[in-house]
């Protein structure tokens, strides 16, 4: 059997999956009003045992990876190398995100979505899009402006750029997100407490974004080593982790 590097996502085009996503930000509580004043009791962490199975299936989704794709020898061109830097980090940002939710740590979990969907981006970039002219840019510190990423990836079913192109939608949020702005204040202050209030079903959207970004990560990695057998085991793992309710 050929390896389609975009097997998974072709198959989710047919189910009109890569058209359906789900928003990472569902209606929050309001926001306290301006003048406002009321006292406020501090609290602590808070416990992610409504999520901890989900946590449980992207961490072992996660040892999987790492054991099929650790250690292997790859001749690669300076393109892929680079691509293989970016799409590394972007699964170690995806590691630390799982370690701090089951740290009871949400805000920061929260703090690398944006470096997670990023590095993702840039790393499908440098593989498919970039020039050899922007490729030795980059290597001098110069990658265009995340904007002109998603624009050179583009949208069609067998990029997988519709998945990209919706939540990039997302960055304003994550961006506050990453910074310490105001979007942590409004899931850490409610009902006089300030305690770090970060929606379950928030929570939950954090893990299957990291999964679903996993998923097309794998698919870039296992078809640069031409591993067949784990291909077929990725798509596998891909549809069960997809058609799991949280």
């Amino acid at each position: 059997m050929a390896l389609d590097s975009h097997a998974i996502v072709a198959k989710d085009m047919a189910n009109n999956r890569d058209t359906v996503v789900r928003p990472l930000f569902p209606p929050l509580f309001p926001p306290a009003s301006k003048g406002d004043i009321s006292p406020f009791n501090c609290w602590g962490m808070r416990r992610m045992d409504t999520i901890q199975s989900q946590l449980n299936k992207a961490k072992n989704f996660g040892e999987w990876l790492h054991l099929v794709t650790n250690a292997a020898e790859l001749t690669v061109v300076r393109r892929e190398a680079l691509a293989l830097a970016i799409f590394q980090q972007s699964l170690d940002v995806n590691d630390g995100i799982i370690i701090l939710l089951e740290s009871n740590m949400p805000g920061p979990a929260w703090a690398l979505a944006r470096p997670l969907f990023e590095s993702y981006v840039r790393g499908l970039w440098l593989l498919k899009y970039a020039s050899d002219n922007e490729i030795d840019k980059f290597i001098k510190g110069k990658c265009p402006l995340f904007p002109e990423l998603i624009r050179a990836i583009g949208d069609a079913p067998e990029t997988g750029g519709t998945w990209i192109k919706v939540n990039a939608e997302n960055l304003t949020d994550l961006h506050d997100l990453t910074h310490g702005g105001s979007e942590h204040y409004r899931r850490r202050a409610a009902a006089g407490e300030i305690r770090p209030n970060y929606p379950d079903e928030e929570l939950s959207n954090l893990v299957t974004f990291g999964v679903e970004l996993r998923i097309r990560v794998g698919v870039e990695l296992l078809t640069l080593m031409n591993n067949e057998p784990a291909m077929e085991r990725l798509n596998a793992i891909a549809s069960e982790l997809r058609n799991d309710k949280p």
